[in-house]
């Protein structure tokens, strides 16, 4: 249930806080359409309707083919369906189209958690943490701090 709760914390911070990027990079049109499935696919995640989130994200992905966010909204959602290479796939993507994005990172230290890869999980997670650290972002810094610091604990404890 924590983890469920971080992961739409996550979510709601990714929502508000890029669609003004896509604002400046897209045409009028472009950004309208994906506006409105931004906020579909925001909306679908809230009450849970993941299968019909992907669909939107899908949708802003096919408008806009660089638009990180959507990436990872999109792993996010399939996260939620335990669709775990999903996930992976999608947070990669995510961070090649922007690499310098913690939450990005925090994201796909989650998948690899659940894909049972500790050491890749642990990775991130401080990789997440370290780029958070400096920023205005405290809550997500916060977040990975701690998600880090379990990981860390459950590789202890498996030694």
């Amino acid at each position: 249930m924590k983890n469920k709760l971080y992961l739409i914390l996550i979510f709601v911070f990714i929502f508000n806080n890029s669609l003004s990027i896509l604002a400046q990079e897209e045409s009028s049109e472009e950004w309208k359409e994906a506006e409105y499935y931004s906020k579909l696919g925001f909306q679908q995640m809230t009450e849970a309707n993941y299968e019909e989130a992907i669909e939107s994200f899908s949708r802003i992905i096919e408008l806009i083919p660089d638009a990180d966010i959507a990436y990872s909204n999109r792993g996010v959602a399939k996260l939620r369906l335990n669709d775990f290479e999903g996930c992976l796939e999608d947070s990669e993507k995510a961070i090649e189209l922007m690499p310098n994005n913690g939450v990005w990172y925090l994201n796909r230290s989650y998948c690899l958690y659940y894909l049972k890869d500790l050491e890749g999980a642990i990775n991130d997670a401080q990789l997440a943490r370290d780029m958070l650290k400096n920023t205005k972002d405290r809550q997500n810094f916060i977040r990975a701090k701690k998600w880090y610091n379990t990981l860390k604990g459950a590789k202890a404890l498996l030694n």
